[in-house]
Order: C-alpha cells, then sequence, then structure tokens
C-alpha cells in the first residue's frame, strides 16, 4: 500500500511521514494564532479614532467584492445570509467590526513600521509574490505581471512590511499557551529538521479582520498574548 499510495517502500516510513506533516501543520496552526492574538492585544490597547468616510469606503469595497463572489457562484445574497445563519443586520455589523479592525490595525502597524525604520528587501517581496501566487492558482511570473499591470506592487510592499512589524511585535510579547505555559516561538519557526516552518503570508491587517477583538489579554486556542506597553 505504502508503495502504491506514496513515495515511501514501508508502511512505518509512510506513517512516519503523516505524524511530521500534522506535526509541522500543528506548529504553523499555533503560529498563527499566536501572531493574531498578540495583535488582538496590541489593538485592544490603542484609541485610534477612524474618519468614517475611510470606514464607508472600506464597506463600499468590501460589500462589492462579496456580491462579485456571489454572482460568480449564482447565489443571492439572501441564500448565503441563510446558509450562513444569520440576519442581514447582524451580518452587515460582523463587517463594519471586521472593517475596523482592519484599518485600525493597517495604521498601528504602519506607524510601527514608521517607528522602527522597517523597509522591504526585494528577496523578501520575491517570496511574497511566491506565496501570493500559490493561493490564487497562479504561477509566480503570471501573478507579477498582473500585479505590476494593475499598478498593485505597492499593496504588496505594504503587506510584506507589516508582516515585519508584526514580527517584531511578537519578538516582544509574552505568549503563553491555554495552560498558561510560555509559548516558544523561535522553536514554532523550526520544524525539527532545521528548516523554517512556513507560515502563510499575507496581510496581517487583512487577516485580523477574520479575527475576533478582545481585551488586554487576548485569549485564543493557542492561550494569551501579552503585549508590553512599551511595544
Amino acid at each position: 500500500f505504502a508503495q502504491t499510495a506514496s513515495e515511501f517502500d514501508t508502511l512505518e516510513e509512510l506513517r512516519a511521514d503523516v505524524t511530521d506533516r500534522v506535526n509541522r501543520m500543528k506548529k504553523v496552526e499555533q503560529g498563527v494564532q499566536a501572531r493574531d492574538r498578540v495583535l488582538e492585544a496590541l489593538l485592544a490597547k490603542v484609541e485610534l479614532p477612524l474618519p468614517e468616510g475611510i470606514i464607508k469606503s472600506e464597506l463600499d469595497a468590501r460589500n462589492h467584492e462579496l456580491d462579485h463572489q456571489l454572482e460568480a457562484v449564482g447565489m443571492s445574497k439572501a441564500d448565503f445570509l441563510a446558509a450562513e445563519g444569520q440576519s442581514e443586520a447582524d451580518f452587515d455589523a460582523d463587517v463594519e467590526k471586521r472593517a475596523r479592525d482592519a484599518l485600525k490595525a493597517q495604521l498601528v502597524l504602519d506607524a510601527i513600521v514608521e517607528k522602527e525604520q522597517l523597509s522591504v528587501g526585494e528577496a523578501e517581496l520575491t517570496q511574497h509574490i511566491v506565496r501570493s501566487a500559490a493561493r490564487y492558482g497562479m504561477g509566480p511570473d503570471q501573478f507579477a505581471q498582473q500585479v505590476v499591470a494593475a499598478g498593485q506592487v505597492p499593496v504588496l510592499v505594504s503587506e510584506v512590511v507589516r508582516g515585519k512589524a508584526l514580527a517584531l511585535l511578537i519578538e516582544r510579547a509574552k505568549v503563553v499557551d491555554a495552560s498558561g505555559r510560555p509559548v516558544d516561538l523561535e522553536a514554532l519557526r523550526e520544524d525539527g529538521s532545521g528548516e523554517p516552518v512556513d507560515v502563510p503570508a499575507g496581510d496581517p491587517a487583512a487577516d485580523t479582520a477574520d479575527t475576533a477583538a478582545a481585551g488586554d489579554t487576548a485569549e485564543g486556542a493557542t492561550g494569551s498574548a501579552a503585549v508590553p506597553a512599551e511595544s
């Protein structure tokens, strides 16, 4: 079976590979959740009024994108809400909260970028393009050409540099698991063989829009993240 279903010769080798892959996935998941909890904890400490005009533009863009996606699959918004088990009022309130959280995260991370004078190297941008292309099921060259043609290179640069700002925050934060034990974030970057764990890239500010805002200490599946005041 192992020889037929995989590149391994024995079931023991196949089982060991599956176990290794599961462990890697768990490490990636814990690292992603730690990242989200750190950002949530920071945002909970920051009072940042957002111009309503910017909020409206962001909501319009999100609703337009949703309409486009629903149209592509032949589904009405009413059908979508029914499938999600949400009323239109609750859905709209949730979208607005996510939009506010995302914009707030962008502004906070941009401030950290400026304070720490972070920048993006060509290799870092290339790596981000490769990962983004994979998520869209495209080749890196094709994706890069479309990004350049649409004038979206600055957007990608912002995504990468905000990710670096968030990584800096994580280094300065104390992260514990659900049992209150410290999480070794350096260990999460290793898969046991010395190779970096490939945490999905993307705009952390946008990712935060998909997570619930928390209090001074952000609780999650991996536990909590307490962000020092000086961060």
